[in-house]
């Protein structure tokens, strides 16, 4: 998982995006991304315009001499105007991208309107009703052409869509009531030949592009505050998905107004066997016992719960730190089999996890590679992080205690599962040493990047832990293996619990008296940090 940081929000930035959710969207957060999405939106339509309306003058040119040639220039001209901030790398804030949006569609409205207005009156002046029927329908298509677009491309809130696009849509009856209070005379007679087609254009064109921008614009702000709403839980947004499973999702995610970043686990309904109702509350049940459980843990090495509740969607979630670093299934993948020394300080430390929820009377039940993570952290160097509490429960039954269960699922991951999960009724005797004989498998995978047993199947997997007896990692790595963690390694695999040591704590003290030389220390860790951070430059 990658880290991220985002600074903090000052008291103006605040104030701007209060602001900006007042006029155009509906949400803060919401003002903030409707800033670059406006300005590319708005960049593609102008320049659209732009070349639509210079090949028009280019064409009017090459046949006649065409009227207010300054006018139109001067059109062009604004109109490049309003391109060059929409084409350069900076961002702009949402109050100059609305005046850029209405200038661009209003001064476009202006032009075509004043252009057909010009044509028309003419028309009409000389009794020509083919030329005048013609211009009425080029802009009522001018204009149905140019209400639609902006209702379906322009992102707004619906009142100001709305607001925008009847005024588009008036640009034709304006036409014509200034035709009528120009030309009174020349107009009535003419007009009383055109009625009908006139009528047939205006009524029924306008008002269905009218209705269809309005529609497209609703459609269209619902979809993107359906996705906003999606990304925001709580005071959360989420940003990136780093993560999946069959419980649900892990995001990157930022605070609204911190600058800590964060994970965020999630899982929805519709991620869940199809909605299954059934698997969904049990999942949702675990989900909830694993946030309550990592909350109650205060080790270090546990990963840090913020936060967790359920969004206005129905989704559950929770919110742990963001580890800027590597599960160790991913260390030994990317970089092989670790050294002795390294191994080593990283079992300890998952043994301090462990410890503390083994003397609350919890067992994780799914300690693998995969769920702890080591990380960079200040001058310690490799810090372990153990996840993931989704299937813990008491070692001791409680009366009152609600198994949670997923039909169709097993509890833990078949490589590093003990045999007692896996041989009969294990879960009225299961204990912390079922932790131990997974943390056992963790350490073979770190030293040699192979499993305690190769398998081709999770049941024959499966079975070679409840059966067979494991070969010393030594003899799987060309990594040298100290005889004694050889030998704690295999006394942490024995199959029944009672030959394994006896605590996370034994464990941890066991491992830390191993002499290996030279020891991995802080300052080795930090170097083997900054060279992957080098390699990856």
């Amino acid at each position: 998982m990658t880290g991220a940081t985002s600074g903090s929000r000052s008291a103006s930035e605040r104030e701007h995006v209060n602001r900006t959710a007042r006029i155009g969207t509906a949400t803060v957060d919401g003002a903030i991304e409707l800033e670059p999405l406006l300005k590319v939106r708005m960049r593609v339509a102008a320049t659209v315009i732009f070349v639509a309306m210079t090949a028009f003058l280019a064409r009017d040119l090459s046949l006649e001499k065409p009227h207010a040639v300054p006018i139109r220039v001067a059109y062009l001209a604004f109109l490049a105007t309003m391109l060059v901030p929409l084409w350069r790398k900076q961002a702009l804030r949402l109050d100059p991208l609305r005046l850029i949006e209405a200038a661009v569609f209003g001064a476009t409205a202006l032009w075509v309107g004043y252009d057909s207005t010009f044509h028309m009156l003419k028309a009409a002046a000389e009794a020509d009703q083919i030329a005048f029927v013609a211009t009425a329908d080029a802009l009522v298509f001018f204009s149905f052409a140019l209400t639609v677009g902006y209702g379906v491309f322009v992102p707004n809130a619906l009142p100001r869509a709305t607001v925008a696009i009847a005024l588009l849509g008036a640009v034709p009856f304006a036409a014509l009531a200034v035709i009528i209070a120009a030309a009174p005379r020349e107009s009535e007679a003419f007009l009383s030949s055109v009625q009908g087609t006139l009528a047939t254009s205006l009524l029924i064109q306008t008002t269905m592009g009218v209705a269809v921008a309005i529609a497209g614009a609703r459609v269209i702000n619902g979809l993107r505050q359906e996705a906003h709403d999606a990304r925001q839980l709580g005071q959360y947004t989420l940003r990136e998905r780093i993560g999946g499973g069959g419980m649900g999702e892990v995001w990157r995610a930022e605070h609204r107004f911190l600058a800590r970043p964060a994970a965020i686990k999630l899982i929805r309904r519709e991620l869940v066997d199809g909605g299954n109702p059934s698997m969904f509350s049990a999942i949702e049940r675990r989900f909830e016992r694993e946030a309550q459980v990592t909350a109650s843990l205060r080790s270090p090495h546990t990963v840090d719960l913020y936060d967790f509740g359920r969004s206005q969607s129905g989704a559950f979630y929770y919110v742990m730190e963001l580890l800027d670093g590597l599960d160790l299934e991913a260390l030994v993948e990317r970089h092989g089999p670790q050294p002795a020394e390294r191994s080593i300080e990283l079992l300890i430390q998952a043994c301090d996890s462990l410890h503390e929820a083994h003397a609350l009377g919890l067992v994780h039940r799914d300690i693998k590679p995969a769920n702890i993570v080591v990380s960079p952290m200040g001058r310690t160097g490799d810090f372990v992080k153990v996840l993931d509490f989704g299937l813990v429960r008491q070692s001791v039954r409680d009366p009152e205690e609600t198994r949670v269960t997923v039909q169709g699922t097993a509890a833990g991951t078949p490589a590093f599962m003990a045999p007692e999960m896996i041989v009969g009724n294990a879960d009225d005797h299961l204990d912390g040493r079922a932790d131990l004989y997974a943390l056992g498998c963790v350490g073979y995978w770190l030293l040699t990047g192979h499993p305690v047993f190769d398998a081709d199947s999770a049941m024959s997997m499966a079975v070679a832990h409840a059966r067979d007896e494991p070969s010393p990692a030594s003899s799987r790595t060309e990594i040298a293996v100290p005889q004694s963690l050889d030998a704690l390694l295999l006394s942490c695999l024995q199959k029944a619990p009672a030959d394994r040591p006896a605590t996370a704590e034994v464990l941890a003290q066991r491992l830390a008296a191993i002499d290996t030389e030279p020891r991995w220390d802080s300052e080795r860790a930090r170097s083997w940090w900054r060279d992957r951070e080098g390699a990856a430059q």
